[in-house]
């Protein structure tokens, strides 16, 4: 049997934008997914929104915690994760619907400890490419895929552009440091360095909307 994706989403106080990024989630062409909701405290009407989807969908699973910060909210989504690979998905941005299936082509019989992929910067109307150069023949260090890719300034740090085999993130106790901003440029160096087996990819599937009131901006 094919491998299990979870995807994790942490959510806070997004009503406006999160029914788009469950609907790409949710409209997969590969089925073979859990989806967890971790909503970290939302005041809006976030919390109701996870729940309708908790209830319409099996393999929505739907976490309510006080706020924590979306480090804590990652932690929490991985710890109850039952996929054999994790996606991150932030609450204000969506995928492709192809997603997951392209992952899991890459992923083939090598049981990659990371498959990177790329993405599309959406802000207003003006759509741009953030690609990595390094698209490897088949599997790489992460150390070295790290430099390859830092040789050409083409490594984004955004923990969101790769798939993880969860047992590598597990068995290293490679988590989120909770309490720090742009946590990513922490988070994604750690791993690489950890990794023994990466994949790079030519993939574009993660769409990643710059708006007004997001930690980014």
């Amino acid at each position: 049997m094919k491998p299990m994706i979870s995807i994790i989403v942490p959510i806070y106080n997004v009503e406006k934008y999160l029914e788009i990024c469950l609907q790409s989630i949710l409209k997969q062409t590969y089925r073979n997914i859990e989806v967890i909701l971790v909503d970290d405290g939302s005041s809006d009407r976030c919390p109701y929104i996870c729940d309708f989807y908790n209830d319409k969908y099996e393999n929505v699973k739907v976490i309510h915690k006080k706020n924590g910060g979306l480090s804590d909210a990652r932690n929490i989504g991985l710890e109850i994760a039952k996929g054999e690979y994790i996606l991150f998905v932030d609450s204000d941005d969506y995928i492709d619907i192809n997603t997951c299936e392209l992952f899991i082509k890459e992923i083939g019989y090598n049981e990659p400890d990371i498959v990177v992929g790329n993405a599309r910067v959406i802000k207003d109307k003006n759509i741009k490419e953030m690609r990595h150069k390094y698209i490897t023949t088949g599997i790489v260090t992460g150390e070295k895929y790290l430099k390859e890719e830092l040789k050409t300034k083409t490594m984004y740090m955004s923990a969101c552009l790769n798939l993880y085999r969860k047992s590598f993130l597990m068995d290293n106790n490679l988590k989120f440091r909770v309490g720090i901003l742009h946590e990513d440029e922490e988070f994604t160096p750690r791993v690489f360095l950890k990794a023994q087996k990466v994949i790079g990819t030519g993939i574009i599937f993660y769409n990643y909307v710059i708006r007004n009131g997001s930690i980014t901006r």
